[in-house]
């Protein structure tokens, strides 16, 4: 089955000098990734597995996402 949905979340990406820094607004959190470290939460592992997909691993930017769901609201939920 199969539903159209509407855009739940959004993004910007911005070159920053030095390192990637996640920002999510509305949900308080403002983190830089370290690469190739023990994350605490899923999503830094998430983010770091995408960028290494996508080969921008050394590349420094500003990840700004705006999401229109509440912060423990799976997509399905």
């Amino acid at each position: 089955m199969a539903a159209p949905i509407p855009i739940a979340i959004q993004a910007k990406v911005e070159n920053m000098e030095e390192g990637v820094h996640l920002v999510i607004p509305r949900w308080g959190v403002e983190e830089r990734l370290r690469i190739e470290m023990k994350h605490k939460y899923s999503i830094y592992e998430s983010l770091e597995l995408i960028l290494n997909t996508l080969g921008l691993q050394q590349r420094h930017m500003r990840i700004e996402i705006f999401p229109h769901i509440p912060r423990a609201m799976g997509l399905g939920g």
